[in-house]
């Protein structure tokens, strides 16, 4: 299956406008879908912010998906993920 992309430009002979294109990408050419995890990271009893590294692991693979530390000064981080999968 295709699916059709999309994108605009301003030739340098338009008139003022964009011209808008489609092209079919064949699923073999399509990006990975794509998710996001935002969270906090915190000391459970004062409640404070931390800075902490962290891995997310595929549950079916076993792989290390993502290394990565929260904010130093809030302890918040989000990452990109791949989407339709299992995490710990």
């Amino acid at each position: 299956m295709q699916n059709g992309l999309f994108f605009r430009q301003q030739p340098p002979d338009s008139r003022g406008g964009m011209d808008i294109y489609q092209f079919d990408l064949p699923d073999s050419l399509q990006p990975q879908k794509i998710t996001y995890m935002k969270g906090i990271v915190y000391d459970a009893e004062t409640k404070q912010p931390l800075s902490a590294s962290f891995e997310l692991i595929d549950l079916e693979t076993a792989k290390t998906v993502v290394r990565s530390s929260s904010n130093p000064g809030n302890g918040e981080f989000l990452v990109c993920l791949p989407a339709g999968k299992s995490y710990a």
